[in-house]
């Protein structure tokens, strides 16, 4: 069987460029962030992406946004009463160490910080 991919698109996400501490204008770090994907997954390969699109490391505004928002999705979705979220927040975010890992492991930490009183509930 044949798929066709003519009106897909896939994302691939990475942090290859995070190691890069180039300082300069936005052009000169994408030169040296394609430089690294096309080490690492070959030019072969990245000849045939359409495009390469870099994010902005995460600023501390925008983690706080972040994290508030998981807190209250979070306590919302699971039916969570007295949370006191300023507390769970510094912990979160101390944590997750965002520099480094970005927002990917803000949903894991705060299911920790839960896991006694959703397993009582269920």
């Amino acid at each position: 069987e044949k798929i066709n991919f003519k009106n897909t698109v896939i994302f691939m996400t990475s942090n290859i460029g995070t190691l890069s501490n180039s300082v300069g204008f936005l052009d000169n770090r994408k030169n040296i962030i394609i430089d690294r994907v096309k080490q690492f997954l070959g030019i072969e390969l990245v000849n045939r992406l359409d495009d390469i699109i870099i994010f902005n490391n995460l600023d501390e505004k925008s983690i706080n946004k972040i994290i508030h928002k998981k807190i209250n999705d979070f306590v919302l979705n699971n039916k969570i009463g007295d949370v006191n979220e300023k507390e769970l927040f510094e912990e979160v975010k101390n944590e997750c160490n965002y520099l480094e890992f970005g927002a990917r492991r803000i949903d894991k930490i705060i299911a920790s910080k839960f896991k006694d009183i959703i397993a009582a509930t269920k």
